[in-house]
């Protein structure tokens, strides 16, 4: 099968490669990029694959559609948009999303069903991956070993201080 319109490609966990293709989500291999399988969800741009729900989600111009990785089908059309050009999730439960018409960057809490506009962005064109891979590497955080000895040692040191003090 010949892709054309690729606009938008995601990993969910397992590895499995999706990608926003002839109008619709298609399956992929990711080793030789064969079609494994389509689906019936319309989709035009952008696709993103959100940890917390474990399904896609995609731009259906004016909505954002929530597709089920084991059928392909959509779930719901979720939101009123301008018009999206593209989306990421940031792995908490949350889209972000470039809606390029209204210039703008929105963030879609899943649970709720709520938009927020986070702020305005002239000449918008998609988002970048913000969980993933092309992601930005995540901040150096201690780990809790190392912050359990920490702890230790300024608990110590806080004794010794009282001990000298008396």
């Amino acid at each position: 099968t010949l892709l054309s319109g690729l606009n938008g490609t995601a990993y969910d966990a397992s590895g499995n490669l999706y990608a926003v293709a002839n109008g619709t989500i298609v399956q992929l291999n990711p080793i030789n990029g064969a079609v494994i399988r389509t689906g019936t969800a319309p989709t035009n741009d952008g696709l993103t694959w959100d940890p917390v729900t474990g399904h896609l989600f995609a731009s259906n111009g004016a909505c954002m559609e929530e597709i089920s990785t084991v059928t392909l089908a959509a779930i719901s059309c979720l939101g009123s948009f301008s018009f999206i050009d593209g989306l990421e999730s940031d792995g908490l439960g949350h889209i972000i999303i470039a809606d390029s018409a209204a210039q703008q960057v929105d963030q879609w809490t899943i649970s709720g069903g709520i938009k927020t506009v986070l702020f305005s962005a002239p000449g918008l064109d998609d988002i970048a991956p913000l969980v993933g891979g092309g992601a930005p590497p995540p901040p150096p955080v201690p780990e809790p070993s190392s912050l359990a000895v920490l702890g230790a040692a300024l608990a110590g040191l806080r004794f010794v201080r009282r001990r000298r003090q008396r």
